[in-house]
């Protein structure tokens, strides 16, 4: 019986021919992260931003946060803090295979989930006093929109659910009067209590370096009358785009003017010798 038992712990008991296999003992070298990673940080925010979800600098205020709880003995040179991040968040925004994670990083697979694992906890624990509602669970394939449209946090702002407070006017000196709103991307719906783009990259026209305009998405928009049959089903809607308006107002007179917005809705609008 006792042969028996020890016989079956050794057929169960995995043999490991490598305590790091050959392919990943050139991680510093030739891995991932000391190399296209580090070139995206240096010049290329934009495959940085499509990478993590995030910009060089909102990733590095995530490490000055959770960086001490990811140090590992560093006399074993363990895998540092930055990197274990930098893993562990390519996987919540893009939902790939561990293995794939494994492979790029040159690390084992056993490794890299353990990484995920212990750095998710870690900024479960870090991060959640610091936020009121989470939601998790929805599938990495899925649109930002539509994860927001299922969740019971995007479902009480669509369905005016959600305890805001009482409209106000948007300062003491000017007397119009808009609800409090949150501002989102053109992926979400214009509601009330939402406010989409109302200026979004490529709306206005632009100037090519010989001089000629190029259209913006501007012209494009229909000015005719307004279906009266319709008026009444897209009440909500219509209320939506006329307290963006009334933004727009404001923004664009002297008192409510940010001084970097011109700038911003004519980014591309003119060539660079202009």
């Amino acid at each position: 019986m006792l042969l028996t038992s020890l016989t079956l712990l050794m057929k169960k008991k995995r043999f490991r021919r490598y305590a790091v296999r050959p392919i990943n003992r050139q991680r510093r070298a030739k891995g991932i992260f000391n190399n296209l990673l580090y070139s995206m940080v240096q010049k290329d925010h934009e495959s940085f931003f499509k990478y993590t979800r995030m910009t060089p600098t909102q990733f590095t205020c995530l490490l000055r946060l959770v960086g001490p709880y990811l140090q590992k003995d560093k006399t074993k040179n363990p895998i540092s803090p930055e990197q274990r991040l930098m893993i562990t968040i390519h996987y919540l925004a893009e939902g790939c295979s561990m293995q794939e994670i494994a492979w790029n990083y040159m690390i084992g697979h056993a490794t890299a989930s353990v990484i995920i694992r212990e750095t998710t906890a870690v900024l479960w624990n870090v991060l959640s006093p610091k936020f009121t509602l989470v939601d998790i669970g929805a599938a990495g394939s899925n649109h930002d929109s539509v994860v927001f449209e299922e969740s019971g946090f995007g479902q009480a702002i669509i369905k005016d659910k959600m305890p805001l407070p009482e409209p106000r006017p948007v300062s003491e000196f000017n007397p119009i009067v808009l609800p409090y709103f949150f501002v989102a991307d053109a992926a979400f719906p214009l509601k009330t209590n939402i406010k989409t783009k109302y200026c979004p990259s490529g709306y206005v026209d632009c100037t090519t370096q010989d001089g000629e305009v190029s259209p913006g998405a501007w012209r494009a928009e229909g000015r005719g009358l307004r279906s009266v049959g319709r008026l009444r089903s897209n009440n909500s809607k219509a209320t939506a785009r006329e307290n963006r308006d009334r933004l727009c107002e404001y923004f664009s007179s002297e008192e409510g003017a940010l001084p970097w917005q011109r700038e911003h809705i004519l980014q591309g609008a003119l060539p660079d010798n202009f």
